[in-house]
């Protein structure tokens, strides 16, 4: 048995964290040892880009497919929403730029793709739901993102529909996400209701059977987390008020 103690601000760390117009981003993730380019002044934290290079690889999309924007620092979000505010107007800039600290890209692990071509909107860039970007958006999932912002999903995320904006979640919970068509305030919502070893939500994949559940940061420094010597695990704080835990181990369907 791992039993593992964590503090307090552990809840605003992890690839599950929700960042939106609520929970703002309490990290200050500048450009760091922990992030890298994946072109030009492009960057994202290393897991991600790494994700993002084996999708990109594994449907050959390097030459039809641009990143457009992806770590951003806080003061270049206030920089870009002030100007937004300014050529584009208050209630576009609602729409489609977070305030500064509550922006997805400040954690590092969101991306705007774009249809690779000459002239490329920053804000709002072209990415249709046909050839290789409906192979990006069916395949993502695999490999941990999920488009965030979905259609007909504004009154729960609070932001117009996006298909341009990716944001890496982890796997399996981006294919759980993408198999019950919900966001990711959703998923929040539902996984808070599987408390960590008592009921667990059980997800199978392959030969993998996924164990996730919630436990409610403690009142004390530390919350203490413990875990099955026979489990892979993960642990992501929510940016809320606890942590999310991932088990998982090779099953045998009979």
């Amino acid at each position: 048995m791992y039993s593992l103690k964590l503090k307090k601000n552990t809840i605003y760390r992890g690839d599950l964290i929700l960042v939106n117009s609520t929970y703002a981003y309490h990290e200050i993730n500048e450009y760091s040892n922990n992030s890298v380019s994946v072109g030009g002044n492009i960057f994202l934290n290393n897991n991600v880009a790494i994700a993002l290079a084996k999708i990109m690889l594994a449907i050959n999309a390097f030459d039809k497919i641009s990143f457009v924007s992806g770590l951003r620092s806080n003061v270049e979000q206030s920089e870009i929403y002030n100007k937004s505010l300014l050529e584009n107007g208050e209630d576009f800039t609602k729409k489609y730029v977070a305030l500064p600290n509550h922006s997805e890209h400040q954690t590092g692990m969101a991306i705007d793709l774009g249809v690779k071509k000459e002239n490329i909107d920053f804000l709002c860039p072209q990415f249709l739901d046909t050839g290789i970007c409906k192979e990006f958006l069916n395949n993502c999932h695999n490999y941990g993102f999920i488009r965030r912002y979905p259609q007909d999903k504004e009154m729960i995320t609070l932001i117009a529909y996006e298909p341009w904006h990716f944001r890496y979640v982890g796997y399996p919970h981006s294919s759980i996400i993408k198999k019950l068509k919900i966001t990711l305030e959703e998923y929040h919502n539902l996984i808070q209701k599987y408390s960590y070893n008592t009921n667990n939500y059980i997800y199978k994949s392959c030969n993998l059977i996924f164990e996730i559940g919630y436990l409610k940061a403690s009142d004390l420094a530390y919350t203490q987390i413990d875990v099955e010597n026979k489990d892979f695990f993960s642990i992501s704080g929510d940016n809320q008020n606890g942590f999310i835990i991932t088990k998982w181990r090779e099953f045998n369907e009979k």
